[in-house]
């Protein structure tokens, strides 16, 4: 992401890579992806990132995801 902001670059995706045949565990990977996003951005308060895309390549992936979101937004409040 640092990498991200030093090019101007303001639109950032991540796939959820490895956790289809190769088997890295979903919900570890989606809980690595949201609370890194969710602790630079509290770090980098003048980031030039405006859009963010987590990619899901089908519906449990994106069930996974909404989970993750959910249980941030619970810690958060």
């Amino acid at each position: 992401m640092e990498l991200t902001d030093a090019n101007g670059i303001r639109t950032l995706a991540f796939p959820a890579i490895s956790t289809g045949i190769y088997g890295y565990p979903l919900s570890q990977a989606t809980k690595i992806a949201v609370g890194t996003v969710k602790t630079y951005l509290e770090n980098h308060p003048q980031t030039l990132i405006t859009e963010i895309i987590f990619v899901c390549f089908d519906d449990a992936t994106v069930r996974v995801y909404e989970q993750a979101f959910e249980d941030l937004e619970r810690r958060t409040d």
